[in-house]
């Protein structure tokens, strides 16, 4: 066994072969094809794909670099995005592996610094007795500038690494907090709206478990960030992700199960799970997307309450 918890005497269910993956017993070549299923399941949603232009934002984590590297391997035309938030050794290993990364796959890069840097930005915010959690302000801050670059840059969509086991943890928050009011964001694609300067967006990996991931990003040697982020400490998805990963443990494809049924169920509510972007306005300060009463984006008053 390894840190996989791979048995090296398990056999493919389809040739035979030596097996990479234990639960569905898959040998490397049907692993990947099984992988390239599920991304092509999201990917059939939009049309013409292959001659558009994609924007990948990349972390430096397993999610995203895997995603850059199935869809290159795909034929899809990609750019790589990198937003350096200034924390710490952290960021700076981040940047380093994304660098590597493009460099092996021979991929343009794009790097954005935020400035202030992330830890100057809550200090200045808790200063003014302003408190918000960091996982909340570095979520909207990563949200607004990959859009405001994709939009402004030419792009038609935005790629995220966003996974099943962050698709359904999320959710599970959501049904909790009775929050159905971010039901939208169960989509695996969001189409582009310009008059709202809203990129498209798209989750190949939508229905891929964090293993799936873990286990492609191995087979092909795609280094990643191993160090966790500061602030990442008592997320409540986090919680979660473990709770439903101890079920399914016990009970196989419980949470691909679990999160088709809360996407029938809210599609009740919500018509074809859509963005409902009829309360979606500019914003009076940057002329982007805000759904805020007083028509200033969340983007904007951070910023605005710096020293």
């Amino acid at each position: 066994m390894n840190q996989l918890g791979i048995d090296k005497f398990l056999k493919c269910k389809f040739c035979n072969a030596r097996a990479v993956h234990p639960r569905l017993k898959l040998c490397k070549e049907h692993f990947i094809k099984y992988f390239d299923k599920k991304v092509l399941k999201v990917l059939k949603h939009v049309p013409n794909l292959k001659n558009q232009s994609l924007l990948v934002a990349v972390s430096g984590g397993k999610d995203s670099l895997t995603a850059a590297h199935v869809l290159k391997r795909l034929g899809f035309k990609i750019t790589l995005y990198f937003l350096n938030l200034g924390i710490f050794d952290f960021s700076l290993e981040s940047e380093r592996v994304v660098k590597s990364f493009a460099k092996n796959q021979d991929l343009d890069l794009n790097i954005d610094v935020l400035k202030p840097s992330l830890p100057e930005l809550l200090q200045s915010l808790n200063k003014k007795k302003i408190f918000r959690k960091p996982c909340s302000v570095c979520g909207l801050i990563k949200r607004y500038r990959i859009n405001k670059y994709t939009f402004e840059h030419g792009f038609s969509f935005t790629v995220t690494g966003h996974n099943l086991d962050d698709e359904l943890s999320l959710q599970v928050l959501n049904l909790a907090t009775q929050n159905f009011e971010q039901a939208e964001r169960l989509n695996t694609v969001l189409m582009p709206k310009p008059s709202l300067k809203l990129a498209g967006r798209i989750k190949p990996l939508y229905w891929l478990s964090e293993f799936d991931i873990a286990l492609y990003a191995k087979l092909n040697n795609i280094e990643v960030v191993k160090s966790r982020c500061v602030y990442n400490k008592g997320n409540k998805q986090f919680l979660i992700k473990q709770w439903l990963n101890n079920v399914d443990q016990s009970i196989p494809s419980f949470k691909q199960g679990l999160l088709k049924s809360i996407r029938k169920l809210l599609k009740h509510k919500v018509k074809g799970l859509e963005f409902d972007t009829s309360n979606v306005k500019p914003c009076k300060r940057c002329g982007y997307p805000t759904t805020s009463k007083d028509q200033v984006c969340s983007y904007c008053k951070i910023f605005e309450n710096l020293d």
